[in-house]
């Protein structure tokens, strides 16, 4: 999917752009960044996490079981590839991560379904960059408060 994404920049040129990922978007532009840094002007990380384990234990266990249960439903093939995705991806590498310099605004519900201390790791990892906590919000926060991740976003944007 990181390929796809260079190459959806590479064709509408959109070199010097910033990428925006929601929670597995934002493992893609993480994957996207560590290959292909210089093409792009800074990231936004909203919900992301470099391994499965990033993610409290009682979320992914719950999507083990629907995982397992996907086997009893007509459309169980799509359900598990989706659900599988979450169950055994990302593998980011912090070495690599940690190779970036690119402006970058990581960001998480207060409540988001993935651990505080993941959050915290992506930001400390990529040099320079800003971790912002909204305030009891979940993992959905950027569509049931858009205004709120807008302003941010704006604010962050203008000071970088």
């Amino acid at each position: 999917m990181a390929l796809d994404l260079y190459e959806l920049i590479t064709i509408l040129k959109l070199n010097n752009c910033y990428v925006i990922g929601f929670s597995d978007g934002a493992n893609i532009a993480m994957e996207f960044a560590v290959g292909y840094p210089n093409i792009i002007k800074g990231l936004v990380l909203v919900g992301g996490n470099l391994r499965p384990l990033g993610m409290k234990l009682g979320v992914l266990f719950d999507i083990f079981k629907e995982y397992i249960s996907s086997y009893r439903k007509s459309e169980g093939l799509r359900i598990r590839k989706k659900l599988g995705l979450m169950l055994w991806e990302p593998k980011i590498s912090y070495s690599d991560l940690a190779l970036l310099t690119l402006p970058t605004l990581v960001m998480a519900g207060e409540k988001d379904l993935i651990k505080r201390k993941e959050t915290m790791k992506i930001a400390s990892l990529i040099k320079g960059s800003k971790v912002v906590f909204i305030d009891g919000e979940d993992h959905f926060f950027i569509f049931n408060k858009p205004s709120i991740f807008n302003k941010m976003l704006e604010v962050w944007i203008y000071s970088v």
